[in-house]
């Protein structure tokens, strides 16, 4: 749900200005292309008094505001989750797309592998509340170690939505995982590009500061890298760290990572069934 390091735009990205249409970041720049981290930097700059706890808890949504139900579908039984709820969800604040919900089922050992019972395949099934605030949803798949970097690797997926019908929302995925070693020829890294520089962010604000800016939380990637237990940033030391960044010399190269994984899918919806479906990240 990735960039040029001093490119405002990146071709290969989503058209749709989703950071420029929140309205407290709006009038902060001219950018035609807004990111999370350059708008916040230029709202900082911009407005002496400008808070950045405020603007975090207007991007947040609870779940429960637009996810249901989620279970799994093994081909013949249902298996509900609720009850791991606060393992397989967690949220990340993505550089172009905001303030997201990412679902891993990986998390939970036992359900890490579903065995096919019946003639259909197994799924994971969710149930959008009509009330959704965000109507359509966008999607990513993704793995732990590349959602900065998903949208570029393997699109964004872009749903559709009915308030007069019920709508089934049905997603076929396909995966592949390839492994080499780097040559001198053929050079690869441990992380694809944009997911090392929000490794190479949050390090320098950590190492610099010792505490962290919430919306350069972009993922996984960063569960064993940075800790989870440090307080965030205040408002004027957010500042400083985005002037770091700014003018950071970055170790992250264009090369593709040795350990890969790419994800298809075929995306469609059809009106008259009650639950709305779609499968998420694994």
């Amino acid at each position: 749900m990735s960039d040029c390091k001093k490119c405002g735009f990146d071709h290969s990205l989503p058209k749709e200005n989703y950071i420029g249409e929140i309205s407290i970041l709006k009038n902060c720049s001219d950018r035609y292309y807004k990111y999370l981290i350059s708008e916040f930097s230029a709202c900082l700059k911009k407005y002496k008094n400008f808070k950045v706890a405020p603007v975090l808890e207007s991007l947040q949504t609870e779940r429960g505001a637009i996810f249901e139900i989620a279970r799994i579908w093994t081909g013949i039984d249902y298996i509900e989750l609720k009850e791991f709820y606060d393992q397989v969800w967690s949220t990340v604040y993505h550089y172009a797309l905001g303030f997201c919900f990412t679902f891993d089922l990986s998390k939970v050992k036992e359900y890490e592998f579903v065995i096919y019972e019946g003639n259909t395949r197994p799924g994971i099934e969710f149930v959008i509340k009509d009330t959704n605030p965000y109507g359509p949803l966008k999607i990513l798949l993704h793995t732990k170690n590349d959602l900065s970097d998903a949208g570029v690797l393997n699109g964004i997926i872009r749903t559709t939505i009915s308030y007069n019908d019920n709508l089934v929302h049905e997603l076929e995925i396909g995966k592949k995982t390839s492994e080499r070693e780097p040559t001198r020829k053929i050079p690869c890294g441990k992380y694809e590009y944009k997911t090392c520089q929000n490794i190479e962010d949050n390090k320098i604000v950590f190492d610099r500061f010792g505490c962290r800016v919430p919306f350069l939380y972009n993922g996984q990637h960063l569960e064993n890298l940075i800790p989870q237990a440090i307080f965030n940033c205040s408002d004027e030391v957010t500042k400083k760290a985005f002037e770091l960044i700014a003018s950071k010399t970055s170790n992250c190269s264009r090369i593709q990572a040795c350990e890969t994984t790419r994800f298809s899918s075929t995306y469609s919806n059809a009106v008259g069934l009650f639950t709305q479906i779609f499968s998420s990240s694994f």
